[in-house]
């Protein structure tokens, strides 16, 4: 649902395609799903008459906290206020919040802005090596994948800072949007990276053997895979 709901974190019901996302030897029910999301808290919103459900904890995930000075996030709050779905968002930007809420606030920002950064490095390495923009067309899934990505990175180099991870990061993107291999090349994305990441990983090791790492020395290619993210 995450991948498949609107910037504002609504999904039009369509159990049809979930099953596709999810596969034919996991049935879904309906009902049965609806009553376990919401079995602890309301993690599920239903509305328009069972047509749409509303994802509050999306927008935690995708923005931090929603301020209205921010015009990225004025579509959003448009889209919940229609359907009075504002009161559901536990990330408000509000004067009436307390100093540690709000200190909790920013380091949520921080941290989405970080998944962020990563991201726009990424989107920066396609566009220098295809000479095309990268299209962000599902945020949500993209962000995952960077999430997961920065997640590998920081247990195997704990100790690194962020802009060491930022680096060691930025030189993978540089090579895996370079793979010697036009299909992965021309469709990488975040998302890719982490399906494929052993196949990517095996084409980086190999590139050094064949002598087309487009501008990286075969030590330079052993080292992005074997240093920044290590022989999986």
């Amino acid at each position: 649902m995450y991948h498949d709901c609107d910037h504002a974190g609504v999904w039009i019901v369509d159990f049809q395609i979930a099953q596709i996302f999810i596969g034919e030897d996991a049935t879904v029910n309906e009902k049965e799903a609806l009553k376990l999301f919401n079995k602890d808290e309301k993690k599920i919103v239903v509305f328009d008459s069972g047509q749409k459900w509303f994802l509050p904890s999306f927008i935690e995930f995708q923005y931090g906290v929603l301020n209205e000075s921010n015009r990225a996030h004025n579509s959003v709050l448009t889209i919940l206020k229609k359907y009075n779905l504002i009161k559901y968002v536990k990330t408000l930007s509000s004067p009436l919040q307390g100093g540690k809420d709000m200190d909790k606030d920013k380091d949520k920002v921080k941290d989405k802005d970080y998944i962020g950064k990563l991201l726009n490095e990424f989107c920066e390495a396609y566009q220098e090596n295809h000479g095309i923009d990268y299209e962000v067309i599902t945020p949500g899934k993209e962000r995952a994948a960077i999430a997961k990505l920065l997640k590998l990175y920081k247990d195997k180099y704990p100790e690194a800072t962020s802009e060491e991870t930022l680096a060691g990061l930025r030189s993978y993107f540089n090579a895996v949007v370079s793979v010697p291999d036009d299909w992965l090349s021309k469709n990488m994305s975040p998302s890719i990276i982490v399906n494929k990441f052993n196949e990517i990983n095996n084409h980086l090791k190999n590139a050094k053997n064949r002598g087309n790492s487009k501008g990286a020395t075969d030590r330079e290619l052993a080292e992005l895979v074997a240093k920044h993210f290590g022989e999986e």
